[in-house]
């Protein structure tokens, strides 16, 4: 297999964004890198006033993550958008997801770091995906928009 396969990018999915599909749930994602520097300088101004605890490893966990999801929750998560099926078997998308509560949850910046902080465990498998090159890798990319 050619290494340009292997290992090429589409820039443009990494920018503007590719789906991640949980099933019933899917988010578009931009890259957390790549060729999505607003995600670096976002997440770099972000620190730049907690350094000092950075260095010295005092930076609690419980701020680091609300920074990250802060940071993604601008620059990465896109949207989202969840599957229901009415009685008469009907299936449509809407760009909601459900709540803690089960109501329908919009896509904003403050819904989706709630999330995110909520559910530890998502967040960590947004984060792996969104910065993996493999998630926006070209021939993947292709693929998956035929589909």
């Amino acid at each position: 297999m050619s290494l340009y396969k292997m290992f090429e990018t589409d820039t443009s999915a990494e920018t503007e964004g590719t789906l991640l599909d949980f099933g019933d749930t899917k988010f578009v994602i931009a890259r957390a890198g790549g060729a999505n520097a607003s995600f670096k300088r976002n997440f770099g101004k972000k620190i730049k006033p907690h350094k000092r605890q950075m260095e010295n490893g005092t930076m609690s966990e419980e701020v680091t993550s609300r920074l990250m999801a802060e940071s993604f929750a601008e620059t990465v998560i896109l949207g989202w958008s969840s599957r229901s099926v009415d009685d008469n078997g009907k299936e449509t998308w809407a760009k909601t997801i459900e709540g803690k509560d089960g109501a329908a949850l919009k896509f904003t910046k403050e819904n989706c770091v709630q999330l995110f902080l909520d559910l530890p465990e998502l967040f960590m498998e947004i984060q792996s995906l969104a910065g993996a090159a493999s998630t926006f890798r070209a021939e993947e990319v292709e693929e998956e928009a035929k589909n």
